[in-house]
Formats: C-alpha cells, sequence, structure tokens
C-alpha cells in the first residue's frame, strides 16, 4: 500500500498487478483439482469447470514467478 500522494511505480507496481492474478488463482486451482478429481474417481470424464484446473495452475504459476522475480531482481 502507497502513502497518500505516492504514486506506486515500476517493479512493485507490477507486482501488485500480478498479485490481483495469482491471489485468486491460489484459491481456484486446489478447488478446481479436486473437481476433476472427483469426477475422474466416479469413472467420469473431467468436464465442466474442472477442465480449466490445468490451465488456471499454469497462469497462476507463471504469475506468482512473475510477481517475485519483479521485487528480486533490479532492473
Amino acid at each position: 500500500m502507497s502513502r497518500r500522494g505516492t504514486e506506486t511505480r515500476g517493479p512493485i507496481r507490477f507486482h501488485k498487478v500480478m498479485a490481483w492474478i495469482h491471489g485468486p488463482g491460489m484459491i481456484a486451482t486446489p478447488i478446481l483439482g479436486i473437481m476433476a478429481f472427483d469426477q475422474r474417481n466416479k469413472g467420469e470424464k473431467v468436464h465442466g469447470i474442472a477442465q480449466a484446473h490445468g490451465p488456471v495452475a499454469i497462469v497462476t504459476a507463471e504469475a506468482f514467478g512473475a510477481a517475485l522475480l519483479s521485487v528480486s531482481v533490479k532492473f
């Protein structure tokens, strides 16, 4: 959080944007995984929103990595 009148910019701003992507992804990924696991255990093909488990996990991991790198690497 920035102070009043102070503009967040550069790597910190990018880091905050990435948090809005990987934060919800960290919640959605295990929920979708459980749904997909349950469908497979019932002998069903993974269907519905559970199909998004893999892509959501990939986007989450990439956003988390980018957020981490943005505040770890000086540029």
